[in-house]
Formats: C-alpha cells, structure tokens, sequence
C-alpha cells in the first residue's frame, strides 16, 4: 500500500480503527465506534501529490496571516509614534511571526493529542499509513518552507542559526512523512511534542516585549513590570511543560518506541516480510538518526531553558530593593 503511494480514508478506517480493542491499550475505555467518529472527523491526505497540496495551501495561508498581522501591528505603533522606523517594522513581524506560530501548534498538538492518545494505534506505527498524520506532516512541511524559515532568515531576531537548522531538518523530515512515510508517530513528533511549544512561544514574546520596551524612550518602568510578573509566572510553567514533554516523554517515545519500531520495520524489510520500497529504507534511517539527534538537542535546550531561568532570577533578586 505504502509502495503504490495512495492511502486512503477507507483503507485507515478497514485496517485500523475496525480492528478491536485489546484491554492493555490506552484507550481501552473508548467504543471502537467513538474512535471511528473521531478519525473520520480528523482531515487526512489521500496521495502525496494531495499531502504537496495541502502543504501549498498551508504555507501560503501561514505567510498570509504573517503579513497581515505585521502590517497591522506595524500601523498600529506608527500611528502612536508618528513615523514607520526599522525596528518598528522588526517588532511588528516578530510578533505576528508569534501569533502565527502559536495558532500552528494550537492546531497540531490538539490533532496529535487526538491521534496519539485517542485512536487505537496501528498494528506497524512505522508501515502502516496514517492519513490524518500526512496531512499533518503536510501541514508542517508548508508551513516551513514557505513561512517560518524565510521570515525567520528575514526577521533579525529571529535569525537564530541553530533554531533555522533545527526546521530545516524538521521540514525534510516532514517531506519524507508526506510523501513516502505519512506513520502514526506523526501524531507524537509532530503533535503532541508541540505541547510545550504553546507556553514557549508566549514566554519568548513577554521576553521579547521587555527587551524592545527597555531600549524605548519615555516611562516605560510601569510596562516592564507588569511584563516581567508575567515572565516569572510563565518561567516555571514553561520549564515544567519542556521538562516533561520534550526531555522525559520525547526521550522515552524515541528510545522504547520509535527506535525500536523502525529497527523491527528494517528487519522486516530485510526478511521479506514487509514489502517496502528503497526510498522507505533510507527514509527510515534517517528519521532513525535525527529522532536521535533531536533527543541530544531537547536535552540541550533544556540546560540552555535553565541557565537562562537562573541568570534572570539572579538579575531579578540583585535589582530588587534590599
């Protein structure tokens, strides 16, 4: 099925949500009938050629809401100031840059927290197709190519070079799951993990609020208060959810599951018992090295995420009044 490159939303129906419940699974407490309902509710692709589609239509709409907000934001800071300047024009992209990207991740960690947890997983998590989750790794794939990865080249504060290399590879990643390996662990790598994704985003922007208002003139303590209160409360909450879902969970579904799963798939290839093209072989390979790598690197940013919760709760404790 995965050779001739066509799944469609009967065959996921017939080949995985027919298949009854055993009681060790998650969603053993769910009616298989409940599960059918929220499958046929998800949207899926049926070909490659439709997941290139729909990854066209998302990126362009991504890139779309990205210049509409930066011109909005921007007239809006013109019409205080009186006069459109570079840094104004900077502020107002980086922020819409911020709404659009947490709109994405509200919309794929809530597909993937669906798929993940509330639909009975295939019997192959690697082979068997997953149409809701091509549409997904679409959804990402245009997303990056025609939104996040030029405005971030675009935007300065936004050009950071290990966070533009980290979806570069992500956007090939989600061309291979697109187009030859649409599998459930989309549901996770691409859903789920985004949960902690959410209160990042909004705690870079408070971050990124500060640091503008700090460089403006006129009285600006008041602002910068208030904003640094909401940075200590989302300092924590942000740590927390990046702990649990990017270090502990991303670890352990990599290292018991997905590991495992796409040494069993090669295995299966190789003993003939699984049909799978040579571009699936290499596809799965890879995926295989950069799931490893992204582990190495969640675990990076987490030191990074605390050094800088450090450095700030020293500067607020050494500013405070004695």
């Amino acid at each position: 099925m995965l050779g001739s490159g066509i799944y469609t939303r009967q065959m996921y129906e017939t080949k995985i949500l027919s298949r009854p419940l055993d009681n060790n699974s998650s969603g053993s407490r769910l009616s298989s009938t409940s599960l059918r309902v929220s499958a046929a509710a998800l949207p899926t692709t049926v070909s490659p050629l439709h997941g290139l589609k729909v990854a066209a239509a998302a990126g362009l709409l991504a890139a779309t809401l990205q210049w509409l907000l930066s011109s909005a934001l921007a007239r809006r800071v013109i019409g205080r100031a009186g006069s459109p300047t570079a840094s104004t024009k900077e502020n107002a992209a980086y922020t819409a840059h911020s709404v659009v990207a947490l709109i994405l991740m509200l919309l794929l960690s809530g597909m993937g927290s669906l798929g993940w947890w509330f639909t009975h997983a295939p019997a192959n998590k690697i082979l068997d197709v997953s149409p809701t989750g091509g549409w997904m790794a679409a959804v990402v794939l245009g997303a990056f190519l025609l939104w996040d990865i030029p405005t971030s080249i675009r935007v300065k504060a936004l050009r950071k070079p290990d966070v533009i290399i980290h979806h570069i590879v992500m956007m090939v990643l989600a061309g291979i799951a697109t187009s030859i390996l649409p599998m459930h662990y989309i549901f996770y790598y691409f859903g789920v993990v985004e949960l902690s994704s959410v209160p990042l985003i909004i705690y870079d922007q408070v971050t990124f609020w500060i640091d503008t208002t700090n460089d403006d003139n006129g009285n600006t303590t008041g602002k910068v208060e208030r904003l640094t209160r909401i940075q200590s409360i989302l300092a924590p909450i942000t740590a927390l959810s990046f702990a649990l879902v990017r270090v502990v969970s991303f670890t352990k579904v990599t290292v018991e599951g997905f590991l495992p799963d796409a040494k069993a798939a090669l295995v299966a290839a190789a003993n003939k018992s699984r049909i799978i093209t040579p571009p699936q072989r290499i596809g799965i390979q890879f995926l295989m090295v950069a799931c490893t790598l992204f582990t190495l690197l969640q675990w990076f940013w987490f030191s990074q995420i605390v050094q800088a919760f450090r450095e700030q709760m020293a500067s607020s404790q050494s500013s405070s009044p004695s």
